[in-house]
């Protein structure tokens, strides 16, 4: 540690010229070491002042710089400094211009430094006020006063149907920005919220080029259905981009270079959106065109996305050694008689000194890596008058496998512009498209995945090794290499189409200050065209042809006939929004008022074509055979009125209120139940703004306590089905008469004339602190949602000569209720500026109502009945390890019905719970959460800029989180043949595998078998807890000095990465992320993606 006193530090006796040029050489040092002292924390600084100025013999007056003895001509500057209320600031940097030298307030807010006699300027900066120069002239103190920093003041956010100053919002909001939207080289705009508002979940279920594949939710508002292999997700929050209700699909592809914020409403405040606002608001505010000269920007990026962590096969030698040990073990529990094993001894010395070839099927077609590059154009400017912003971006992305089959490409464009026609009359037009372009294999990834993995690796890749000739195993598999191949087994096209239009037109009435009216309409419309050619192939077996005797390739056809479907969908939208706005402020009284009506109307129609083929040379329908052909189509309709109205009020910035209402018409339900009535409510209390407060704590910057409560509606589920109507379905399914197609007629369940949306009541309490401008800060919400009329069956006996089912009713209830906690800190040290903001949230979904059969008995309402229990419990055996010897086994319980005969060392101990000695069903019980979606999910964002070097960091994690792998995840020969993967080669096993009295020798997983092992219970739901290194960017903006010449305003370089690196609790094998509730755990892999970039400016 640096000892002031030891090393001489200011200990400078001014007797002798010897020791004054001593002193000037260690003043130069002392400038130097001030520099790191600077860095430290303020009470620090004074310590050290304190220590060097009794080391001196000089008084001590607070100031670090203060300590400092001087070489002649300098002089002494003195002062204090406080804010606009005269309240003394510590801390704060005080810097000679253009020099080294520098100090910092003490707690006091006094300070001393030594400059040199004539013109000085000092620079006085602390974090949350505006920075100031001042010319000290020939005054030897200087006090001054710094200013807040206006614009942090100011900070306006965007909410519902308009903009609020932050301090003055009285809802849950969190607000992401657009550079930290652009930081995650990632073609999904969903996925670069991960991690940074709080209460938000992102799940991203893959990585595949051009899918899109991801999940968002607010504070847990949604629900996966485990039964959807697709995984799909319902109850996702509204979309609003620009104050137009619009989709996800159209959300995810935008360009992240062209999105100003996006905010978050979390509570009841999003009652103002009505039926459509139950799971949350995500409102997106695109980018406009300043005042100033034309600024061109352009952004690109070139870069690799490679695999995180994806299963291993097994190759031939474990292969055979797991499936000789399957069959030992399945012979020795059933108490069959022992066969000799499918691989011999010296096959498996064979396999495994690599005599006889082993084939990694999943390597012949996927490597770990594939490239992709970013581009954006962006052109904005304009006058007093007229401002424009203008778009272009491309993002392209390659496909894991080894041949071109998947790709995607994505080209936006954005438009603008606002303009003033005459004086408070206003115009605005914002134009969007977006092109969206993917290819991938004809059939299903996950299915060809899951196919790949069942290859039995000791077959060869081809028959008889000739590369001409797929190898056709004795199974009915199709080959991995045909599979993802255009040549062989064809393709799968999509393009999708979105154009988004908004026209606004706004006028600020001159005889009512404060009052504006707008009229603004939006039109939008997608296409959507996709084209499947399905080619059939053949695979090969060598035999002997019995026809000639001689060996031969035997053909095997797979996929036929060659096929053609071609899809084409249109979807359009209308929105019409009428307004008013008033905003006033009376003395210390401010009001503020809004009444809107809008109207949208929405349609959909599609249409689908397919043939088969005789010969499929030409992938067009014009080639097909006409007996073959078959056309579809689809179309619905739907649309919603609502009436909206909101009052603001705030007393001296302190005492703050809102409150709300929409009045929702949807054309989804009967007249009677069309309507719904959503109000809310809202207060805050700026505590700091009291003269309690700020006369006595004026380090506090702000703390409001505030609180909402409101109704809010949902049609997405209820009024899809459109239950209340009475009649027949038409077409439902049909029958084949020769060559002829009859579609058939269906019957529909009884209709439920009172069906309507469901509603959620929210109530959420929060606090917000912020302490030295901004040094510190904190905010903290706790949330309870509470939904009625969810869709269910009502239990009721009818008898069978009724001919329908009951329809669905509105009965059930669930509870969903948790917290938000984020912590900030931001400052400035010396020339270095950093932030550290950390996020973390906590939700959970318990059943309040179900309805349900009376229970029997007492454990039949323990085990059987939902009502007041969460609704992603797991049911199944608790377990107490694993058996390690067979006397272990003898004296356990019995649990396999048999004495425990069929048990092997290694395998999962369940416990007797009820303690009967016996291990069924009455000992089942709660072992974990299900559904794939964390209780608890965090965030820590990091930035820091020096000079011309900024990094930025993203920290990103989950817990309370299991997962429980399907099929071929969840043991090893799943299917009869099916390749394990490498993980269960780690297990209990005999020395010999062949000898059944050999010693067992301990692993991680049982010994291969199907027994007792893979029940649901504990040992194979896996801890997901995970913390990511998300993102991590580092850039350097060249001088702008060095470009002026080249008439360069900027050159920024970079270098970016997502999805970094994953520590992670109970997974070793997968991403933590790779979902277990969805495409039977075949999912396309996630991807780390490297970048590196550059950004120019002129």
């Amino acid at each position: 540690m640096f000892n002031p006193n030891k090393s001489g530090f200011m200990q400078i006796k001014l007797s002798t010229k010897r020791r004054m040029r001593r002193a000037i050489r260690q003043s130069m040092w002392a400038v130097i070491l001030l520099n790191g002292v600077l860095a430290m924390p303020v009470g620090a600084q004074q310590l050290l002042a304190r220590r060097t100025d009794v080391a001196a013999g000089t008084p001590t007056n607070g100031g670090v710089g203060a300590s400092l003895n001087r070489a002649p001509m300098d002089r002494t500057i003195t002062g204090k400094v406080a804010d606009e209320k005269g309240s003394a600031l510590p801390g704060v940097s005080v810097v000679l211009k253009g020099s080294t030298r520098g100090t910092t307030t003490s707690d006091k807010g006094t300070y001393s430094l030594s400059v040199p006699t004539g013109q000085a300027v000092l620079v006085f900066s602390f974090v949350g006020y505006e920075s100031q120069e001042v010319e000290v002239g020939n005054r030897n103190s200087v006090d001054i006063a710094l200013k807040e920093d206006a614009k942090a003041l100011n900070e306006i956010v965007v909410v519902g149907y308009g903009v609020q100053k932050k301090v003055n919002v009285t809802g849950a909001i969190a607000t992401v920005a657009n550079k930290e939207l652009v930081i995650n080289a990632n073609s999904d705009v969903t996925n670069t919220l991960t991690g940074r508002a709080p209460g938000v979940r992102v799940t991203q279920l893959s990585s595949q080029p051009g899918k899109y594949d991801s999940q968002i939710d607010i504070r847990g508002f949604s629900y996966t259905d485990p039964n959807d292999i697709n995984g799909n997700q319902t109850g996702g929050p509204l979309i609003i981009v620009d104050g137009v209700q619009r989709d996800k699909a159209g959300f995810d592809r935008l360009d992240p270079n062209e999105i100003e914020s996006v905010s978050v409403l979390k509570d009841a405040t999003a009652a103002i959106y009505g039926v459509k606002a139950a799971n949350g608001v995500i409102l997106v505010t695109t980018r406009k065109g300043s005042q100033g000269k034309v600024q061109v920007n352009y952004t690109g990026h070139y870069g690799q996305q490679i695999i995180t962590r994806y299963p291993e096969l097994s190759n031939a030698y474990q292969y055979a050694t797991l499936y000789n040990e399957q069959q030992i073990n399945n012979n020795i529990s059933n108490r069959l008689e022992m066969t000799p094993p499918k691989y011999s001894d010296q096959q498996l010395t064979d396999f495994q000194s690599g005599k006889l070839p082993s084939t990694d099927f999943l390597k012949a077609v996927m490597r770990d890596r594939a490239g992709q590059q970013q581009h954006n154009l962006t052109i904005n400017g304009g006058t007093d008058k007229l401002r424009y912003f203008t778009s272009v971006g491309y993002f392209g992305e390659g496909g894991l496998f080894n041949s071109d089959i998947m790709t995607g490409k994505k080209y936006n464009l954005r438009l603008n512009i606002d303009a003033e026609l005459a004086k408070g009359l206003t115009m605005g037009a914002n134009l969007a498209f977006i092109n969206s372009v993917s290819k991938e294999p004809s059939q299903a990834i996950w299915a060809l995945l899951k196919n790949t993995w069942q290859w039995d690796p000791t077959e060869p890749l081809y028959s008889n090794n000739d590369p001409n000739y797929l190898r056709q195993p004795l199974s009915s598999l199709s080959h991995p290499i045909a599979d993802f191949s255009e040549a062989y087994s064809g393709y799968n096209k999509n393009d999708e189409k979105f154009l988004t239009s908004t026209f606004q037109l706004s006028y600020r009435l001159p005889f009512i200050e404060g009052l504006s009216v707008k009229a603004q309409y939006a039109y939008d419309i997608n296409y959507s065209f996709r084209k499947q050619f399905t080619k059939k192939y053949n695979q090969y077996d060598y035999v002997v042809d019995p026809a000639t005797n001689q060996l031969a390739q035997k053909a095997y056809t797979h996929l036929a006939p060659s096929r053609l479907t071609e899809a084409f969908g249109q979807g359009r939208r209308n929105d019409i929004q009428l307004s008013f706005n008033y905003q006033h402020t009376f003395g210390k009284h401010t009001l503020g008022a809004l009444g809107l009506y809008e109207q949208i109307d929405r349609e959909n129609n599609s249409n689908n074509a397919n043939t088969q083929f005789i010969i499929d040379a030409v992938d067009q329908l014009v080639a097909g055979n006409r007996k073959t052909d078959a056309i579809g189509s689809g179309y619905s309709s739907s649309a919603n009125m609502s009436y909206v109205g909101r009052v603001n009020y705030d007393y001296a910035g302190k005492y703050l209120a809102e409150a709300g209402f929409r009045y929702d018409g949807s054309s989804s339900f009967p007249k009677n139940s069309r309507w719904g009535f959503f109000p809310y409510v809202s207060a805050g209390w700026r505590l700091s703004e009291e003269p309690f407060i700020r006369n006595n704590a004026p380090f506090i910057s702000n703390l409001k306590l505030r609180g909402s409560y409101g109704i809010l509606g949902d049609d997405g589920i209820s009024g899809a089905s459109f239950q209340f109507l009475t009649g027949y379905t038409y077409p439902s399914s049909g029958y084949q008469f020769g060559t002829t197609f009859v579609g058939g007629l269906g019957f529909k369940n009884s209709a439920n004339p009172n069906i309507t949306w469901y509603t959620s009541t929210t109530t959420d309490f929060g606090i917000e602190g912020a302490f030295w401008n901004g040094l510190l800060s904190f905010e903290a919400d706790v949330f309870r949602r509470d939904r009625d009329g969810l869709l269910a069956d009502r239990i009721s006996t009818i008898p069978a000569t009724y001919g329908v089912n009951l329809p669905q009713e509105n009965l059930n209830q669930d509870r969903t209720q948790g917290f938000e906690i984020v912590l900030g800190h931001r400052n400035k040290v010396k020339g270095i500026s950093y932030s550290i903001s950390s996020n973390m949230s906590y939700a959970r979904t318990q059943y309040r109502y179900r309805e349900e059969t009376p229970a029997n008995s007492d454990y039949d309402y323990w085990r059987n009945r939902n009502a007041g229990r969460y609704n992603d419990i797991v049911w199944g055996y608790k377990t107490d390890g694993q058996f390690t010897s067979y006397e272990e086994i003898r004296n356990w319980p019995i649990m396999d019905g048999a004495g425990n005969r069929t048990i092997l060392p290694g395998d999962i101990r369940y416990v007797d719970l009820n303690g009967d000695g016996i291990i069924n069903n009455l000992d089942e019980t709660v072992i974990g959460r299900g559904q794939s979606k964390p209780s608890i999910y965090f965030g820590t964002n990091i930035t820091l800029s020096w000079k011309g070097f900024d990094v930025a960091v993203l920290f990103q994690g989950a817990t309370m989180y299991q997962v429980a792998y399907q099929d071929q995840l969840s043991r090893p020969f799943y299917f009869q043949t099916a390749n394990p993967i490498s993980i269960f080669n780690d297990r209990w096993h005999r020395s010999n595998v062949a000898d059944a009295a050999s010693e067992w020798i301990p692993g991680k997983y049982p010994s291969t078998g199907q027994r007792q092992n893979y029940k649901s219970n504990e040992f194979w739901r896996f801890d997901a807890t995970y913390l990511r290194l998300k993102s991590l960017e580092v850039g350097y903006s060249l001088p702008k000095a060095m470009l002026a010449k080249a008439h360069i305003r900027g050159l920024r370089v970079f270098a970016n990465g997502y999805n970094l690196y994953t520590w992670s609790k109970g997974l070793d094998f997968v991403d933590p992320e790779y979902t277990d509730d969805r495409l039977y755990s075949y999912n396309y892999p996630l991807t780390m993606n490297l970048n590196l970039g550059v950004q120019l400016s002129f």
